[in-house]
């Protein structure tokens, strides 16, 4: 099997002359460990083609069905000659030998383009399908099986189909039945996870998911079934806050009544509340801070850093985390009491000044880490900047000041 990570290609299958197909994330064409639709870019119309004939494969297409669906916008006097030519360079790209059409992976049958199935090809959507479909004959007769081929179905799933066209009307079918699949697939896989009680394996399975399918709101209850029956009520609590309050952002949406029921569950077994009205004071309050910047666990952020360094990996960029650190001016230890004040004063002072969509957290206790999703280099440092400059405003015992670091992780860097 060829796996991808940016233009890299490395061989874990013996039958290296076999075409292999990605379509999953991202689509990439390779054989004999050599990348043949990397010019996709400058051979639009090409593999355009080939991504359409791959999509329909189990049907004979016309040249005038072809032409309508791919490129509608333009008319063509001769749809057949267009075709024929396309197809001719196609299968100079991809057949291991031109000359002999039999062996060709599109094959021309009574005036009509198909895909040949007698072709030594493999595609990653119909492994995914086919992972998917054998772990549902072993659901009843093997659990452990059909978590099995689960895993191997979602680590398949690298994202949408065939996102270089995301607004083509043809693949949208395809697209919505593969994405579908993944939900339904990890969904039972989670299901399984928690019959046999494996809350911490779930943890593992849904903190992929989010790097997919990250406003899917059952992997969230998922999430958060698995944290309570890891006896995590805090990290339970901080993720309900964080989801309910991003699905409003996203959608308008309130939080769905299975939702509801699981912080019941959270408010039910957190020990630290008693059942008197001023926690019910202390659940609004805290509601009020989510709609601002979502403050959260230090063990939240990082989950959320995680989900964050996936995408960014994705797409070839960087994130930037910050650090402001609370020290006296005069580099002297601080008294706690002075310091526990300031910080809630620094807290206060960063859900009024950034904005919805960041992050932070109390990290130690003369420290907050800040996560600024979609900021360059210099965004974060005038953010954190910014911050600490106001914050000399503030009137505060020991003349406390803040420090301000960026830390800059490439994709590929752990946090």
């Amino acid at each position: 099997m060829i796996s991808i990570q940016g233009s890299s290609l490395s061989k874990n299958n013996a039958d290296d002359n076999k075409l292999r197909i990605h379509t999953l994330g991202r689509f990439v064409v390779c054989r004999n460990n050599e990348q043949l639709s990397e010019e996709h870019s400058r051979s639009r119309k090409l593999w355009d083609l080939f991504m359409y004939i791959i999509t329909h494969r189990d049907k004979p297409l016309t040249a005038e069905s072809i032409t309508e669906s791919l490129w509608p916008e333009q008319e063509y006097e001769n749809p057949g000659s267009v075709i024929k030519n396309l197809v001719h360079r196609l299968r100079h790209k991809i057949d291991p030998d031109p000359s002999v059409p039999k062996l060709s992976l599109v094959v021309n049958h009574h005036g009509c383009y198909k895909f040949n199935p007698e072709t030594a090809c493999w595609i990653d959507a119909e492994e995914f399908e086919t992972f998917c479909s054998d772990a549902r004959t072993y659901v009843k007769s093997d659990p452990a099986q059909a978590c099995a081929l689960y895993r191997k179905a979602a680590d398949l799933y690298k994202g949408e189909y065939l996102p270089e066209s995301p607004y083509s009307e043809w693949v949208m079918p395809t697209r919505h039945y593969y994405r579908q699949l993944y939900i339904d697939s990890v969904s039972k896989l989670l299901t399984l996870l928690k019959e046999q009680h494996d809350y911490a394996q779930m943890l593992i399975e849904c903190e992929k998911a989010f790097s997919i399918e990250h406003l899917e709101e059952v992997f969230h209850l998922r999430y958060l079934e698995a944290l309570i029956g890891e006896g995590e009520i805090s990290r339970a609590r901080a993720h309900y806050d964080y989801i309910s309050s991003l699905l409003y952002k996203e959608f308008g949406a309130k939080p769905s009544s299975a939702m509801v029921k699981l912080y019941q569950a959270i408010v039910k077994n957190c020990k630290r509340r008693a059942e008197k009205f001023t926690d019910i004071t202390d659940l609004l309050q805290e509601r009020d801070e989510a709609e601002g910047a979502l403050i959260c666990e230090p063990e939240v952020f990082c989950v959320l850093c995680r989900m964050e360094r996936r995408r960014a990996e994705r797409e070839d960029r960087p994130i930037h985390v910050g650090v402001l650190s609370l020290v006296r001016s005069d580099y002297q230890q601080p008294d706690p009491d002075h310091l526990t004040n300031a910080m809630v004063i620094l807290k206060e002072h960063l859900l009024m000044n950034l904005r919805k969509g960041d992050v932070f957290s109390c990290w130690n206790d003369n420290q907050f880490a800040l996560l600024l999703p979609g900021a360059n280099q210099e965004q974060a440092e005038l953010v954190l900047s910014r911050t600490a400059e106001s914050f000399k405003d503030k009137k505060i015992n020991d003349a406390f000041i803040v420090r301000n670091s960026v830390h800059h992780l490439t994709p590929f860097e752990y946090i």
